[in-house]
């Protein structure tokens, strides 16, 4: 009962929440100027983005918030800020298990121009599940009622897990969240712009907006997309995040990594419609997936899949696909959002694939750690991956034993999101693949990935490569597996409470300093393009460092357990 009052207290001091939906927007409409001009509304001709960028001020078009958790106690607590003083946005907010990225929980937020939406996620005492709840006002699509915790959803993880199982399924992962569409100012008192305002404090109208359900489709023409009252996504949204133990009274913090969608200049842009309405409706009905997904797990046919054995020396083509994708599940992060001049074929996603891989990908990761046990220090570092689950992805079977890879297309079995010839109406894009089967391996029913090394450093210069022993010991680099691992240093435990995807240093290389891995590998630099031979990539990696200290002086009465969170730097 406890744990309850406290969720709702959280709630109560980060904000609240409401209810709405809206209509569809088709990802495959081009952004253009004649898609923007509204009844009242004065918009100049927009520039359409051209590439995606990491944006190191935190302000863009779609958000990731590296690590969630709400295990051992603790809550994560989440906002996000639309810093658009005229348009309001139409937002997906999609948790991904830590896993392999199964969808935990999703839904959309209408943010009005200036507005604010935020949230805590805490574990149900009962069920050990995950939980979201918020007593923010904002609309969102279901309603969630202020004040009741809505317990994340287990459909889409392995059968054969037990119930403690899929409880920590949902307790850890990461979420992605992104702009799918403006809603621009109109007048007339039933648009969906009006609905969404405040008055006093309190959306105008949810239920009107939540009203339209037009479904998804490939031809959607302009003028309906304007009925519905959208119009082309542009960028301002910024989040925070917060994990907050009261029990230990400690508490780490960060801002969300920001991606923005930008013209040949670096501007902010504007990307392509990609609004679909939160229904449990077959996608297939309206629309072709393969040409909006990337998802292995989606995708068809038509796009000669290749499914590895467990041992990775072989594979199958699949004739059917894995799941079958309703309307809520997308969009996702690969549909297609850069205006290309042409209509979205099955090659689309997988070239905005790239892009957002590409904008996140890293060559190496540097952060500090600390084990010094005079002050009772532990150090977690959180690696998140949110962009792998578009190229390759895991289909469980009835047992872990029994879990495949499934790549986004037979070319990545030899490194590439797919040929010269599929990729060639966008050329800007780097033609470089860094999940595939050559670097890419099963742990269980976890996708595993191996750092090409690290270097550790004490405070005084001595450094050694050596001497950090990976739990098990038969591992001496660093592993990514799952899509969001934490690695724990030295033998304690783990600061964070993690128990889904993790691994420990064992004996830590030094007490104290800093440590780099490095992510560049031979196999992560194949290449499906000649023309992009010389180029070297690293892996699509967030994340940060959580140093917890005890005081061993603090009074009586005092707080003497500090939380110390650092976000990883990193070479591009």
């Amino acid at each position: 009962m406890r744990k309850n009052v406290l969720s709702l207290s959280i709630a109560a001091m980060i904000g609240s929440m409401g209810i709405a939906n809206a209509s569809v927007l088709d990802p495959s409409i081009l952004a253009n100027a004649a898609l923007m001009p509204l009844a009242g509304a004065a918009v100049g001709a927009p520039t359409p983005a051209t590439q995606l960028q990491l944006n190191a001020g935190g302000v863009g078009h779609a958000l990731i918030l590296p690590y969630y958790t709400a295990q051992s106690g603790n809550a994560t607590v989440l906002s996000v800020v639309n810093t658009d003083p005229t348009n309001g946005k139409a937002v997906k907010v999609r948790f991904r298990g830590g896993s392999n990225s199964d969808d935990v929980l999703d839904f959309q937020v209408f943010l009005s121009p200036n507005d604010q939406w935020s949230a805590v996620v805490t574990k149900n005492p009962t069920t050990g599940y995950a939980q979201l709840t918020t007593n923010d006002k904002s609309c969102t699509v279901p309603a969630l009622t202020a004040g009741v915790a809505q317990s994340f959803i287990d459909g889409r993880l392995p059968s054969y897990a037990t119930a403690t199982e899929k409880a920590n399924h949902t307790s850890e992962g990461y979420v992605e969240i992104f702009n799918m569409a403006d809603i621009p100012v109109v007048a007339a008192t039933t648009s969906l712009y009006q609905s969404i305002l405040h008055t006093s404090g309190v959306p105008r109208n949810c239920a009107a907006a939540a009203v339209q359900t037009t479904p998804l489709t490939d031809t959607l023409a302009p003028a309906t997309v304007i009925a519905n009252g959208f119009m082309a996504p542009s960028t301002g949204l910024f989040g925070n995040w917060t994990i907050i133990n009261v029990a230990q009274t400690t508490t780490f913090s960060g801002g969300m990594t920001a991606i923005r969608a930008v013209d040949a200049g670096g501007n902010d842009a504007i990307g392509n419609y990609v609004f679909s309405p939160q229904s449990g409706t077959a996608a297939t009905t309206t629309l072709t997936v393969d040409n909006v997904t990337a998802d292995p797990l989606f995708r068809s046919v038509g796009q000669a899949f290749l499914t590895m054995d467990t041992d990775g020396t072989g594979g199958t083509a699949i004739p059917s696909i894995a799941i079958p994708a309703a309307y809520y599940d997308l969009p996702d992060m690969s549909t297609p959002y850069v205006p290309t001049g042409v209509a979205s074929t099955a090659a689309s996603p997988l070239a905005q694939a790239f892009r957002v891989t590409d904008a996140l990908a890293v060559k190496s990761i540097s952060n500090e750690y600390s084990t010094d046990p005079t002050v009772t220090a532990s150090t977690d570092w959180n690696f998140s991956m949110p962009t792998r689950r578009y190229s390759v992805g895991v289909v469980y079977g009835t047992s872990a034993a029994a879990a495949v890879r499934r790549f986004s297309s037979v070319a990545a079995q030899d490194g590439g999101f797919g040929t010269v010839a599929q990729l060639a109406p966008f050329a800007a894009v780097p033609r470089s693949q860094v999940f595939y089967t050559g670097n890419t391996s099963l742990s269980g029913d976890r996708i595993c990935v191996t750092a090409a090394g690290q270097k550790f450093y004490d405070r005084d210069e001595s450094s050694k490569t050596s001497g950090a022993v990976f739990s098990p010991g038969s591992v001496a680099t660093f592993q990514f597996c799952g899509e969001t691992s934490v690695t724990t240093f030295g033998a304690n435990a783990s600061v964070l409470g993690a128990t889904l995807a993790t691994q420990s240093t064992g004996a830590s290389a030094f007490v104290s300093g800093w440590g780099v891995v490095t992510t560049t590998t031979a196999s992560n630099n194949v290449i499906a393009g000649a023309a992009d031979s010389a180029r070297t990539v690293g892996l699509p990696i967030v994340g940060s460092s959580f140093i917890k200290l005890i005081n061993p002086s603090a009074s009586t009465g005092t707080s003497g357990t500090y939380g110390i969170t650092s976000g990883h730097r990193f070479t591009k």
